[in-house]
């Protein structure tokens, strides 16, 4: 089975944590949370525990959502608050992001139980993430 695919439904809450920081280098360091859902959000999606699920280009999507022509460098996320899959709480299990691609295991609503293997539900509410970043 392949990568599972997700999407950002919704970019919210920006904010620079612990109030406007920098890098040495003088990145100003902030975060957001994403609102994610598989694409297509259909049922047909198919989830492997083995590849997990992915966004691709998330910096891109930021800097889109952001519109003040600076360059989004993604650090790190995080689970924020759960999503809905077809009448089942869903969550993001660890997250990693790597090149700007952001990787989560979906997990069940206790938090730690991973999804089968198998299809994805139609996600009513998307699963939130919190990503910190860089901008400059």
């Amino acid at each position: 089975m392949a990568v599972s695919n997700f999407t950002v439904r919704d970019i919210f809450s920006i904010s620079t944590p612990a109030g406007p920081q920098r890098t040495t280098a003088g990145a100003a360091i902030e975060s957001c949370i994403i609102d994610a859902i598989p694409t297509p959000n259909d049922g047909s999606q198919t989830y492997a525990q083995a590849n997990d699920a992915q966004i691709a280009t998330l910096h891109t999507l930021i800097a889109g959502f952001l519109r003040d022509g600076r360059t989004i460098n993604t650090i790190q996320a995080c689970f924020e608050a759960l999503g809905d899959e077809a009448g089942s709480k869903a969550a993001a299990g660890a997250c990693t992001i790597s090149s700007n691609t952001l990787t989560f295991a979906v997990n069940g609503g206790d938090l730690t139980t991973e999804h089968a293997n198998g299809a994805l539900g139609v996600f009513n509410d998307g699963i939130k993430i919190r990503v910190t970043y860089t901008a400059t």
